[in-house]
Formats: C-alpha cells, structure tokens, sequence
C-alpha cells in the first residue's frame, strides 16, 4: 500500500471514517494516523512466533525474521518467543471464507460457472456443502483464536509474525505446493500465518524486515490489540528506522542491482 508505514498511515487516514451504510465501520480517529508514523516509539515488550504454531515456514524466512527480531533486541526490545494454541485457525478460516464465497458469488455460479477460475469454483462448492453444525464449529474456533491472541497481547505491546511462510515466487507459479518439505494441499493453505491474524479482526501493519540470501524482500507482520491501530503503527514505524528495509529496493535473482 506504501513505500513506508508513513505512506500507509496516510493511505488510511484517506480511508478512515463511519459510512451510514457500513454498519461496522469506526468513526476516523480525532488526530490523523499519519501523526503516528510521526511518532514512532519502540514498545517495550514484544511477542514473537516463526509460525504460530500452524504452518511450515520456509528456512529462509524463518532466519531473515530471526535477524529482524535481532535487531530489536539488539535496540533494546525485550522480546519474548510465544507459543499460541490456535491449531483450529486454518480450518475454520477456510470454512469462513467458503461461506462468505457462498453468499458474494452463488448467483453468479448458478449462471456463469463456466466463466469462473478453478479456485473461485472450489471455494463456492466447498461453502455449499457446509452444514450449519460445521459453520457453527468455525464461529466457536474464531473465538477461540481472537480469545488465544488477545492473551499474549495483553502481556505485550504487539505480536510480530511473518507476513507470508515463502519469498516472493514467479509470477507463473499459482501458488507454492510445497513449503519446507510439507505438501499444501490447495491455494489458501500458504496464507495460513496471515489468515490466521483475519480471524482476530486486529490491525496489522505488514512490513519489510529484511532481504533474503538472495535479496528478495521479507515480510513481518506487526500485530496490534483489536482496535489498537494507533500504537501498532507508532511500533511499526519505530522497527522500520531500526530495519532499515523501506528505502531499500529488492533485486531480481540474477540480475545485478
């Protein structure tokens, strides 16, 4: 969305606002997100997790982060490596969203299946066979999630995670069938350290910590309490100064820089 946290803040601050006919959506803040890129502060204790204790994650995103959170402690952060039980997450993600296909796209495949990709297809039809037993098993597990993240937050400023469990791929590729020796079995399994987080509705700020072996950008996820958007982006602004990551442009495998 940005070059920087500062372009972010801002982009939300355009963003921002109660809309008559979002019934969920917030009234914009009483001074802009932009003063909180402004007004980076390191938090003083942070929670870490490589996976979240649900995904393979790919040995060279696990060591670019691990140097990332490095060099917060290394600036005087105390960080504290988390285990999270929330083994429910990626399940009850995917029954969630093959619901919300069902409701934003049934019509649509009823007239003109022959017109949707395979995935979007996969999904529809997997909300179609949900029963109400099993979407009621995925609000419990979504509650659980939300209830298991908010415990460590409440012991700690943010929560930092990976933004994606693999580096960047080429553009040809659909989505990664494997990752670090464990098979995935469809298109949504790769996002799980993400889709994970959506289950929270807490704000994130995903950012570049550091470049791979092979100068291909890496993301941390900065997450902040539910509805905590002011302090995540004044951490996330303080750990871009401390990474060094934002004016820094990624190179392509093989060509020179």
């Amino acid at each position: 969305m940005g070059r920087s946290v500062a372009d972010a803040a801002l982009m939300l601050d355009a963003m921002a606002g109660h809309e008559a006919a979002d019934p969920l959506s917030l009234a914009a803040p009483s001074r802009p997100f932009l003063e909180a890129a402004s007004a980076a502060s390191l938090p003083g204790r942070v929670a870490y997790s490589a996976d979240l204790g649900i995904t393979p994650v790919a040995g060279d995103v696990r060591a670019a982060c691990e140097r990332a959170v490095e060099q917060l402690e290394a600036a005087g952060v105390v960080v504290e490596r988390v285990e999270l039980d929330i083994g429910d997450a990626p399940e009850a993600f995917q029954v969630l969203r093959a619901l919300g296909f069902v409701a934003a796209l049934e019509e649509l495949y009823d007239t003109d299946r022959d017109r949707l990709k395979p995935d979007i297809l996969w999904n529809v039809e997997l909300g179609l066979r949900l029963t109400p037993q099993r979407i009621a098993w995925a609000e419990r597990a979504r509650g659980a999630v939300a209830h298991a993240v908010a415990s460590v937050l409440e012991a700690h400023d943010v929560l930092l995670c990976p933004t994606s469990c693999v580096t960047p791929f080429d553009a040809s590729i659909r989505w990664p069938s494997e990752v670090d020796g464990v098979a995935l079995e469809n298109y949504v399994e790769w996002l799980r350290i993400t889709s994970a987080i959506t289950l929270t509705a807490c704000p994130v700020v995903a950012m570049p910590c550091a470049l791979s072996a092979t100068g291909l950008p890496v993301g941390m996820q900065v997450v902040g309490r539910f509805r905590g958007e002011w302090d995540a982006i004044v951490a996330a602004a303080a750990f871009e100064q401390v990474w060094g990551i934002a004016e820094q442009v990624p190179r392509t495998p093989g060509i020179a820089p």
